[in-house]
């Protein structure tokens, strides 16, 4: 009578494990295997199991067994509206992306992607600093950011997941579930109009100021006159985000490069030289501190820079260029602003003291509005203007 003998191989690739003695011979093959299933709602997992025994005589046993647990990976998002499987969201508002469902595997590396909506991580204004911060490499189970325009968006992390001691594959896994969701702004209109360069008070009068002034902004059915450019705002938060977060709030912030030089006393000055033709933020963040609410009414708010005419002064020349900001920020904790449009406008003209006492006025740079887009990158700073008694910004 021979010795018995025997294997099994459970067909996922584990090691076989053999005991024999002169009378009996048993093998195994057992372990834990992790697979990717991406994609429909059913899993196949497909193996060869075999097994092998030789012997004169005797009895034979044999068996295979198999158990299947599923851990689903996914995003949740929270923040905005809708469920997280839709979730809606309004630019600037703060977006917090979770994985979860990896049960007790341990995470090795994360790698968050977000497609659309030019997501940024955040945005630090004041009346000293604007700071844009970019979205970068998050390594965490969660990633927090804002959009910044409208768009149809995708959010997806690439998760490495280890895998138990002596589990297979020993490199561990990777999966990479992904969540959709879009990004929405207000209903908003913007219009500018820009008065002249002149004189106040106006000749014969002794002039104190050389400024802009007389801006007229004719709408359908009204017309405006105020200082030297008027804005006129509208931003309308989407009805269905008002009962959770409110109307949000609405302003400008002013970027400023000033030039201003005159002759007193016979001698040519800069005023303030080192801030000569260096961008700065103009009166404070936001504009004046002046906000507005995002209920789909207009606001007007507006400008008038000038420089003064004081005693001893026989020239002047006053040469601006701004570049102003809609910022919107809507309500729930976290929120930034972001711009929704911005536009350049620039003056200038130079004044003289005649032989006879009389004041001329000449303009350098005809006053003019530019457009320039929606949806512009934030405005930063890292300067501001100061209040200066023979200026006004």
């Amino acid at each position: 009578m021979s010795a018995p003998s025997g294997t099994a191989d459970n067909g996922l690739g584990f090691e076989q494990v053999v005991t024999s003695n002169s009378t009996s011979a048993s093998g195994s093959s057992s372990g834990t295997k992790y697979t990717v299933k991406l994609g429909g709602a059913t899993v196949f997992v497909t193996s060869s199991p075999s097994s092998h025994v030789s012997g004169s005589m005797g009895s034979v046993t044999g068996g295979v067994s198999y158990k299947a647990e599923m851990l689903v990976p996914e995003i949740s998002l929270t923040g905005g509206i809708g469920p997280s499987a839709s979730k809606r969201y309004l630019i600037g508002q703060r977006v917090t992306a979770t994985l979860g469902g990896i049960g007790d595997l341990t995470p090795t590396s994360y790698d968050w992607c977000t497609g659309g909506g030019s997501p940024f991580k955040n945005y630090l204004s004041s009346d000293t600093n604007g700071v844009y911060i970019a979205l970068g490499a998050e390594n965490g189970a969660t990633s927090v950011f804002h959009f910044s325009r409208p768009d149809s968006v995708t959010v997806s992390c690439t998760v490495t997941l280890a895998v138990p001691a002596g589990a297979k594959p020993e490199a561990g896994i990777t999966a990479c579930p992904t969540r959709s969701c879009s990004s929405e702004a207000p209903t908003y209109e913007h219009k500018e109009a820009i008065g002249a360069a002149r004189f106040d008070p106006i000749p014969p009068a002794a002039p104190t100021k050389v400024q802009l002034l007389d801006a007229v902004l004719q709408i359908p059915g009204d017309t405006f006159r105020g200082p030297g450019i008027i804005w006129r705002g509208i931003a309308g938060t989407p009805a269905d985000f008002v009962p959770m977060y409110g109307s949000g709030e609405w302003g400008h912030a002013q970027l400023i490069t000033p030039h201003i030089s005159y002759v007193q006393n016979g001698v040519t000055h800069t005023l303030i030289a080192a801030w000569d033709g260096v961008e700065r933020l103009d009166s404070g963040y936001l504009y004046h501190h002046q906000t507005f609410p995002g209920d789909g009414a207009p606001y007007l708010d507006g400008d008038s820079p000038g420089t003064d005419i004081v005693n001893g002064l026989t020239a002047t020349s006053i040469a601006m260029s701004f570049k102003t900001y809609m910022m919107y920020q809507p309500g729930g904790g976290g929120s930034c602003y972001v711009p929704l449009l911005d536009f350049t406008w620039t003056w200038g003209a130079s004044a003289t003291l005649g032989a006879n006492g009389t004041w001329s006025l000449t303009v350098t740079q005809a006053p003019s509005v530019t457009q320039l887009g929606n949806y512009p990158h934030h405005p930063t700073w890292d300067k501001a203007w100061a209040n200066n008694p023979e200026f006004t910004p």
